[in-house]
């Protein structure tokens, strides 16, 4: 067995390539030359010229969670979740991609959710996966990495944790095949940075290093965090990993104007902030926090390590559904306002802190729907 103080100094010195923190000092630095921000909007963070919808165009898009609708993650009577049930179970056979999409975005039913997300990141867990993946593990097992000392570390770090410490046999095939999956990096929907391009002794190109492509940032194995709640089999799981994260957690990592991208989150939480909870956000300037340094990490890492596994996997479900990340800064905006009394009592920083250190308690759903909806008179169904 290994000794603990030897595996407490391994991940106190873990080596990190970047991190949130980084990201964010980055996304401050930036200014555009013609910037001139709308009068309500002067105090924000980010000082670029970028596009943002408005409440009223969010509650277009997402009126799937408006209160007049049922949803998986807010009404748990037997009889809806049955019917939900039922529902997925024939799209899942008829093998109707667009219509699970779809249906995703009114949550899906635990015991479904693997079918549901296989379906949609488009891939067959059948022979043609399982050879793919058993040819990444071959990689592993007779190739290391300069960077598998990061992961080492990472999984470690990540694992330490009371949640995830029990499936870090399941978690390491996953985070070390991703970075031996020459697919990822032609396929992310942004991408996050310019790869190492790797050389033969004859200066001959044979491709990325890593193989991905990619780099992690700090705590990247959080990603795969919530999907270890729904199978043992890292197999299954590498590739509904492997799509999220090349739709989505590739445009967290991408300072890019893309409107997935996180500058525009970032931008757009500080906008929803500023116009539907001014009192909040200058309260919190005249005590001198910043709002965005403390949602940041939230949308950075999905909300992982911040709610329960459950809360985040309703969240997921959305995303996926709405083919959407801009429920991550409508959800870090809902938070502020459900605490708006209690920020504006605070003096110091650490007051703040205090407020915002557990959020394990909340329920995303009924937050977001809120925020989204709370001015509209409607009637449930």
């Amino acid at each position: 067995a290994e000794d603990p103080e030897e595996e407490e100094k391994e991940i106190t010195t873990r080596i990190i390539i970047y991190d949130h923190n980084k990201i964010l000092d980055e996304l401050l630095k930036m200014k555009s030359e013609n910037y001139a921000a709308e009068p309500s909007l002067a105090w924000g963070s980010i000082h670029v010229v970028l596009q943002t919808k408005s409440l009223e165009e969010l509650r277009n898009k997402f009126t799937e969670l408006n209160v007049a609708l049922r949803q998986i993650g807010v009404d748990e009577d037997k009889a809806f979740v049955d019917e939900r049930l039922l529902i997925g179970e024939k799209l899942v056979q008829k093998n109707a991609i667009p219509l699970l999409v779809q249906y995703a975005k009114r949550g899906i039913p635990h015991t479904l959710r693997p079918s549901v997300y296989r379906k949609i990141m488009c891939f067959d867990s059948g022979e043609k996966c399982a050879h793919y993946f058993e040819k990444l593990q071959d990689h592993f097992t007779k190739w290391e990495m300069a960077l598998d000392e990061v992961l080492r570390g990472d999984i470690k770090e990540f694992c330490n944790d009371d949640k995830f410490f029990i499936f870090e046999d399941t978690l390491s095939p996953i985070i070390y095949s991703f970075f031996r999956d020459p697919y990822v990096f032609g396929h992310c929907r942004v991408q996050p940075n310019k790869p190492f391009s790797a050389f033969t002794e004859k200066d001959q190109r044979v491709g990325y290093m890593p193989p991905a492509g990619v780099l992690p940032c700090d705590l990247f194995s959080r990603y795969a965090g919530p999907l270890l709640y729904m199978s043992d089999k890292p197999q299954d799981l590498y590739f509904i990993f492997r799509g999220i994260d090349i739709k989505y957690v590739s445009c967290l990592h991408s300072i890019t104007s893309h409107p997935q991208g996180i500058i525009s989150l970032a931008k757009l939480f500080e906008d929803l902030l500023q116009i539907y909870e001014p009192e909040v956000w200058f309260h919190m300037q005249k005590i001198g926090v910043s709002p965005l340094k403390i949602a940041f990490p939230w949308i950075f890492y999905m909300f992982v390590g911040f709610l329960e596994v459950d809360q985040i996997l309703y969240l997921w479900d959305r995303i996926i559904g709405f083919d959407s990340l801009e429920i991550l800064p409508i959800l870090a905006a809902s938070i502020f306002a459900f605490r708006a009394k209690l920020i504006q009592n605070c003096n110091t920083h650490e007051e703040i802190d205090e407020i915002f250190y557990d959020l394990y308690q909340l329920k995303v759903i009924p937050l977001i729907q809120h925020f989204l909806f709370a001015t509209e008179t409607t009637q449930i169904n």
